[in-house]
């Protein structure tokens, strides 16, 4: 720890002195610590296209897929009636569904309890079995209710009996448990030594029974699944009609290329925004040459073997640009027409999965996605990647200056040191010429009063 003498003798404020001078030894490393925060700042663009550009090249590769362009939609006319809802390996058709009945759940109510009374509590500790599960309940509470709910909560703790308990009012003043089977359909509910619970009222399930397309099928739930392979259907209501449609849904076919429209912006977008005038990486190569490859991927012809079909994108509603004759007003991100689009996939589905994931002998007639998911390979793949070696040589480069800029701190700490050190040997030695002087000129006047006496 030093110990300063701050002007003690000179009158200068060294602390000051010293500060001033310590900034201007810290020159150097300011300067550094203004290249690392510009490093981190490009270093994490560089990381961002990078995971844009990752995220293009898997919107790419959805459309070289055929199953993306075969996707099924599924229609009820009437969903109050029945609902339907489909997966993968759906196949186009018409279904006439003729709901005659629902699945319902046998239900099993004991008799009537006075809420208030003891009955219950009078048994102690009862024993008893439920579809050949055995249910211990301790009746300990002071009222029917009570008890009512203790053997509610036994009942629903035992899992493999099969049933929901719940404790409801049949009249006023008046409990009951009410069994619920788990299981919808023709289930049994059966008890054993549980006559403690009174004369009981059964209401069997029923299976729910209609026809499909003129065939009579019953099921056990109204959730029916797979009938037809990869549809499911809820039955809603009884003594009812809907037809069911599974068709070709050209919008979720358009939402995976709108994806691949949103994916490409955004790429475009991040590389515009950080190499416009004035911006940090403005004119920067890499992304420079990035950009040029998108542009001239979207906008390259596609062969297809011969083949009649669209050979463009802007020949199905994608565009780059659209309308734009002014530099100033391009942005250089596509425009995507849904309807255009639409249109093009009813009228020549075949043609329009071509102009996307044709695979040709040659690279320069494959389809867009296939070309997209090949060239972005060479930018995005981990560790040799264009990007990824950019992102590593940032990453040096930061840790190279920031191993300087530890080792300098240490310097000028050091040097402060030194400088805090000098000062203070200065401010001793004037001290100490102050002292002599002033006992120099102590003693002078001392003589001078000797010699006038």
């Amino acid at each position: 720890m030093s110990f300063s003498l701050s002007g003690i003798a000179s009158g200068l404020d060294t602390n000051t002195i010293i500060s001033q001078l310590m900034q201007l030894e810290r020159i150097p490393y300011t300067k550094l610590e203004t290249k690392k925060k510009d490093y981190n700042t490009e270093l994490s663009v560089f990381r961002s296209i990078n995971t844009k550009l990752a995220a293009l090249r898997s919107a790419a590769d959805d459309l070289r897929l055929n199953s993306n362009f075969n996707l099924m939609g599924v229609k009820s006319s009437d969903e109050s009636v029945v609902k339907a809802v489909g997966s993968d390996g759906l196949q186009e058709g018409t279904f006439l569904i003729e709901v005659e009945q629902l699945a319902t759940y046998t239900t099993l109510v004991s008799k009537g309890f006075n809420a208030s009374g003891n009955d219950l509590k009078n048994l102690g500790s009862v024993e008893f079995t439920i579809n050949g599960e055995t249910i211990q309940v301790d009746f300990t509470k002071e009222t029917n209710e009570e008890n009512l709910a203790l053997l509610a909560n036994a009942i629903n703790s035992e899992s493999e009996a099969g049933v929901k308990a719940s404790v409801i009012q049949i009249a006023p003043g008046k409990k009951a448990l009410l069994l619920t089977a788990k299981e919808s359909g023709e289930t049994d509910i059966e008890l054993g030594n549980a006559g403690f619970l009174g004369t009981t009222d059964t209401k069997p399930g029923k299976n729910a029974i209609f026809k499909l397309n003129g065939i009579q099928m019953q099921s056990s739930t109204n959730e029916i699944k797979d009938f037809v392979s990869g549809l499911t259907i809820t039955l809603f209501k009884e003594n009812a009609t809907a037809t069911i449609t599974i068709a070709k849904d050209v919008d979720k076919v358009a939402a995976k290329v709108e994806a691949f429209v949103q994916a490409y912006n955004d790429v475009i977008n991040t590389i515009r925004t950080n190499t416009a005038k004035g911006a940090q990486l403005q004119g920067d190569s890499t992304l420079r040459s990035l950009q040029d490859q998108l542009y001239n991927l979207f906008t390259s012809g596609v062969g297809q073997d011969g083949e009649a079909g669209y050979q463009y994108l802007y020949q199905i509603g994608l565009e780059i640009d659209k309308g734009k004759l002014k530099g100033s007003e391009m942005t250089g991100t596509i425009t995507f027409d849904k309807e255009k689009f639409k249109q093009a996939l009813l009228d020549n589905p075949d043609a329009v999965y071509k102009l996307f994931a044709h695979d040709s002998a040659t690279d320069e007639e494959d389809g867009i996605a296939q070309k997209f998911s090949n060239s972005l390979l060479v930018w995005t793949r981990s560790g040799s990647g264009i990007l990824a070696s950019r992102i590593d040589g940032y990453n040096n480069q930061i840790s190279f200056i920031t191993k300087q800029m530890e080792d300098m701190e240490v310097r000028l700490q050091k040097k402060e040191e030194q400088l805090k050190k000098q000062f203070n040997n200065m401010e001793s030695a004037l001290l100490s010429l102050q002292n002599q002087m002033s006992w120099l000129s102590a003693q002078l006047n001392s003589l001078a009063f000797s010699t006038k006496a």
